[in-house]
């Protein structure tokens, strides 16, 4: 819990461009069971590698805490976090290579019906922990009663340009309906790699492919295309509806 917790304020983080929204988290008045869970969330972000710019909501989270007497200046002292040694991975590929693994994989594509998952979600490395802690997590749990829910793809590994190549042919081909989540880091780093594999994709299943606007950005000519479906998510306020919306054209199609 306290991993999607993390990840989903460092979303909400990266959004906003800065950690002040944190203060609305601790409350005006005292709930103890609720401030004991903040507290000991704190206590995890000692324990887990954290990038620096969620070190900078640890420390903000601290603040907060230290603010309502929930923790004591003199017992967190200078915290002390370990700082997650990850690099983001470059890739490094030839266009004409990708291009040939994929046409070697996805031929078959177009003749697959026994789907083993709904949706497969194709999103930039830098966007994995929001799509797991929320959209993954929205389209599989009912928010109400008689809602809908779907099975998604495990995840696709972005460790390795072959990995990334591996798992995402390998969940295109698997799964129903594959939602695209674009990014200005999907768009300057994944999309050259996966760009091949989506349109000779959509030449042999036209209909396979949703697409999510995660922030503004300049959507690719070659998918700039009235015919596929497309769901806002630029404006926070509109998100859950869009969901909503993206849950009914699951079911829809």
């Amino acid at each position: 819990m306290y991993v999607e917790l993390i990840q989903v304020l460092t979303y909400i983080a990266r959004k906003r461009k800065d950690v002040q929204f944190l203060r609305t988290l601790v409350p005006k008045v005292h709930v103890e069971d609720y401030l004991r869970s903040l507290s000991n969330f704190f206590i995890f972000l000692q324990t887990f590698p954290l990038t620096a710019e969620q070190v900078e909501i640890a420390e903000t989270l601290k603040g907060c805490l230290i603010r309502k007497n929930v923790l004591k200046a003199d017992q967190v002292g200078g915290s002390q976090y370990t700082i997650t040694t990850t690099q983001v991975v470059e890739y490094d590929v030839k266009p004409e290579i990708v291009y040939q693994r994929v046409q070697m994989k996805t031929e078959p594509v177009d003749v697959q019906h026994n789907w083993s998952y709904d949706f497969c979600i194709i999103t930039s490395g830098v966007n994995t922990g929001w799509v797991q802690c929320f959209l993954q997590h929205q389209l599989s749990t009912p928010m109400v009663d008689s809602d809908m829910i779907f099975t998604g793809f495990p995840g696709i590994d972005y460790d390795s340009c072959s990995t990334l190549l591996e798992t995402t042919m390998n969940g295109i081909k698997k799964s129903r309906k594959s939602i695209l989540v674009l990014s200005k880091d999907f768009l300057t780093r994944e999309w050259c790699l996966l760009k091949q594999i989506i349109l000779k994709t959509l030449q042999n299943r036209s209909d396979f492919l949703f697409i999510i606007l995660l922030e503004k950005c300049d959507v690719p000519s070659e998918i700039d295309d009235a015919h596929l479906s497309y769901f806002d998510f630029t404006d926070e306020m509109r998100i859950p509806f869009e969901t909503q919306h993206l849950k009914f054209a699951l079911v829809e199609n």
